[in-house]
């Protein structure tokens, strides 16, 4: 399948690069304000909050949800748009955003959105899902021989963040999938 053929739906939600998350707190995380910043911050890591918020929020549909709340405490430490700072909050707060306005989880969007028109029919949200299919695993430098590389003990984190399971590493995939491309 070409790209080019795959076009997803016009959005009537009225929600662009440059809408103020602020303006989507009610909807995303109504107890607390979430860090200001437009998505097109959140997607280009410049979001000027910062985005390391390492939290656990269980394996439960609500754990996105659970997670953006705890983005409330993260501080704003520059305007917007000033500085480029990695952030996976950042696209944990674009996911959020996805469920909502969907009203689906965000590895549900991913698979009826992205992964099912496209035909990735082996790549998968969950690490739990990823091992029926030949995939790869990381490997970090060795702790005893930092020149040697060692498989990675942590194969997945928690949902709402760590890899494959959150809108900041969304996915994986069968190589058999990628070499389609």
């Amino acid at each position: 399948m070409e790209l080019s053929r795959w076009k997803p739906e016009k959005s009537s939600t009225g929600v662009s690069r440059t809408t103020q998350t602020r303006r989507l707190a009610p909807m995303i995380c109504p107890a607390r304000p979430i860090p200001l910043a437009c998505l097109r911050d959140l997607l280009t890591h410049t979001s000027g909050f910062d985005g390391d918020h390492f939290t656990d929020t269980g394996r439960g549909d609500d754990a996105l949800a659970r997670y953006v709340a705890g983005c409330a405490e993260l501080p704003q430490i520059a305007p917007p748009g000033t500085i480029w700072s990695y952030s996976n909050s950042g696209y944990s707060i674009l996911g959020r955003i996805v469920e909502v306005i969907l009203g689906t989880t965000f590895e549900d969007a991913l698979r009826e959105r992205i992964f099912a028109p496209l035909g990735l029919e082996h790549t998968v949200s969950f690490a739990d899902e990823a091992i029926a299919h030949p995939v790869s695993v990381g490997h970090i430098a060795d702790p005893s021989d930092p020149d040697k590389l060692v498989v990675s003990p942590t194969w997945a984190l928690w949902r709402a963040f760590g890899s494959r399971e959150a809108p900041a590493m969304a996915a994986s995939s069968a190589v058999s999938t990628a070499s389609g491309w």
